[in-house]
Parts: C-alpha cells; sequence; structure tokens
C-alpha cells in the first residue's frame, strides 16, 4: 500500500471521518491492552495531520484485528 501519496477529492472524504480520533483512541487501548499492535497504531498516527482513504482502509483493517 502506498500510504503517502493522495487523489483529489480526497480531502472531502476525509473531512467527513475522525481518522485522529480513532487513532487517539487505539493508542490508548495499545499502551494497556493490546501492546503488540503498538508498532502499526503508532505507524498510522504519522498521518493523523493529512490522512488520506487508503489511510482509513489500513486504520479499518487494523480496527477488524
Amino acid at each position: 500500500l502506498d500510504l503517502i501519496e493522495g487523489r483529489e477529492g480526497d480531502i472531502e472524504f476525509m473531512a467527513s471521518i475522525s481518522y485522529i480520533h480513532v487513532i487517539k483512541n487505539l493508542q490508548y487501548l495499545v499502551t494497556y491492552i493490546r501492546y503488540k499492535l503498538a508498532f502499526a497504531i503508532h505507524h498510522m498516527a504519522q498521518f493523523m495531520a493529512k490522512p488520506s482513504p487508503i489511510h482509513w482502509i489500513a486504520l479499518k483493517y487494523i480496527l477488524c484485528y
């Protein structure tokens, strides 16, 4: 997955998603409950400033775990 590049229209899509809220809650969980997921969550946290739909897809994959 190319997690850096974005496409046009991504800004409107990502404005409707609470990406930062999900990342923060996951960071809390991995710190106290599922520390083995910490690497994946902290990697996804790097994109909190400007997430794209591919980041959201990857985050949903982590949530399914």
